[in-house]
């Protein structure tokens, strides 16, 4: 279970989240599928170039990539490539389509099975306001 928070008012953003990952494990001698809780995933991180954050529920791994570990290098990878929240959540809209698969069980359509807040700030009327992105892959709470 993963608890992260992003708050935006007037007075700025506040982002946290805890560092539990929980893994599927297989019982050595009932072979029954049980859970184990690793502490240490580092599931916020900053988006220097944005001056922005983001924070991430849900599937632990990303193919074969923990996700505190993909976000990281896709931040870093795709540096050259957003110059604003809209362009990187953009990015990685598209790339997570590539790399995490459709849902199948309608349990999970709803909410998703992984998650991302986005959050800095966009000049709007020559104010920088904050701003936030969730982008998952869920149902569309906006659209159909």
């Amino acid at each position: 279970m993963t608890l992260i928070i992003t708050e935006l008012s007037s007075y700025g953003i506040s982002m946290v989240a805890d560092s539990a990952i929980t893994m599927d494990i297989i019982m050595p001698i009932t072979r029954v599928i049980g859970h184990r809780v690793y502490f240490g995933a580092t599931k916020l991180r900053p988006i220097p170039k944005l001056e922005a954050g983001i924070s991430f529920w849900g599937e632990g791994q990303i193919g074969d990539i923990d996700t505190d570990v993909w976000i990281l290098n896709f931040i870093q990878r795709n540096e050259e490539n957003y110059e604003s929240l809209e362009d990187f959540a953009s990015l990685l809209q598209d790339e997570l389509r590539e790399y995490v698969p459709e849902i199948i069980d309608p349990q999970d359509l709803r909410y998703g099975t992984l998650g991302f807040h986005l959050a800095g700030y966009e000049n709007h009327n020559d104010d920088m306001l904050p701003t936030f992105w969730h982008i998952h892959n869920g149902q569309s709470e906006t659209t159909p």
